[in-house]
């Protein structure tokens, strides 16, 4: 039986302050539960120091007076932008056609075709947002809760069973369905089970690197070196039978990954890597050994863990060590 053909439930440019609480969600082929704030627009040539011309994403509109910023697709890191002044064709809702040519009220840095261009403003990004209490079960082919491009959000004491893919999610992807980098998230107090296996992850290994990750990829899906991302809690979390590792952090500046308990994890050593580089699989078995891998990340602090890869009930009945 299928819940859900794609995601259980999507907020797409999330605003401000959005409650996702109580809910139950099992079975989804897709995301069960996904935040994000996608480009607004696609930069399709700078034709002045403070002129660019546009392609929307989606139909996006974006009034004058917005304040903006931009987004590399080679460092996947933000570009200072301004406020909208003014644009060509008039701002409309709905817009008027799938180009535009907008002036900001100062210079811009040297933008390349394909830059992405996003809100500024944290309360444009889902600032104030939770999701919590939630019970979430039996993603077939996909993550559990899933971040992107986000600004402010809490995860706090969902459940989470039997994820295809990593059971909580911020990934900065400025490929497939491009956003800027991720800031100031709580992922505190959550209990996640079974993440990553034993069936192969549909979506590619990028979605499931371990139970809980952060990371940006380039637009060939590549790791990238730098830490567009800031500012990231990770705490309190009980995660146990982890597919692949129990807590996967990269390109992360500033932030924490203290009290969780991680318990069997690398269960499913045998699962198939795919959609990643040789060099970038053979990375990703090592790092599976380990319960906590911190790379490319200046600033974050790790402590006060407990981690076990065979809990010491579980070691008794087979009458091994730890």
């Amino acid at each position: 039986m299928i819940g859900a053909n794609a995601d259980g439930i999507h907020l797409s440019y999330a605003l401000a302050n959005n409650i996702v609480t109580n809910c139950y969600v099992s079975r989804s082929i897709d995301d069960a539960i996904a935040i994000n704030s996608p480009f607004l627009a696609f930069v399709s040539q700078q034709t002045g120091a403070r002129q660019i011309r546009l392609l929307r994403n989606f139909n996006s509109i974006f009034p004058n007076g917005l304040a903006v910023s931009f987004v590399s697709t080679l460092t996947a890191g933000t570009l200072p932008g301004g406020h909208i002044l003014s644009q060509d064709p008039l701002y409309a809702d709905p817009p008027t056609q799938n180009s535009a040519n907008i002036t900001l009220d100062q210079d811009l840095p040297s933008l390349q075709k394909g830059f992405g261009m996003i809100y500024a403003d944290a309360q444009n990004r889902g600032a104030g947002s939770t999701i919590q209490d939630n019970l979430i079960e039996d993603v077939f082919s996909a993550r559990g809760i899933y971040l992107g491009g986000v600004s402010g959000v809490t995860v706090q004491r969902n459940i989470i069973r039997r994820t295809n893919g990593g059971a909580i999610v911020a990934h900065e992807d400025v490929a497939a369905y491009p956003m800027g980098p991720n800031h100031d998230l709580q992922i505190v107090n959550n209990v996640v089970e079974h993440a990553i296996g034993p069936a192969a992850v549909g979506t590619g290994s990028l979605a499931a690197l371990a139970s809980i990750f952060v990371l940006s990829t380039d637009l060939n899906f590549g790791f990238i070196a730098g830490a567009p991302n800031t500012n990231i809690t990770i705490a309190n979390n009980y995660i146990v039978n982890s597919g692949r590792g129990g807590i996967w952090i990269s390109n992360l500046n500033g932030g924490t990954v203290e009290g969780n308990t991680i318990l069997q994890y690398n269960t499913h050593p045998e699962l198939a890597a795919w959609g990643l580089s040789a060099d970038a699989v053979a990375q990703l078995r090592q790092d599976s050994t380990q319960a906590v891998v911190v790379k490319s990340s200046p600033g974050v602090t790790v402590q006060n863990n407990v981690t076990e890869k065979r809990p010491h009930l579980l070691a008794q009945y087979y009458n091994e060590p730890n």
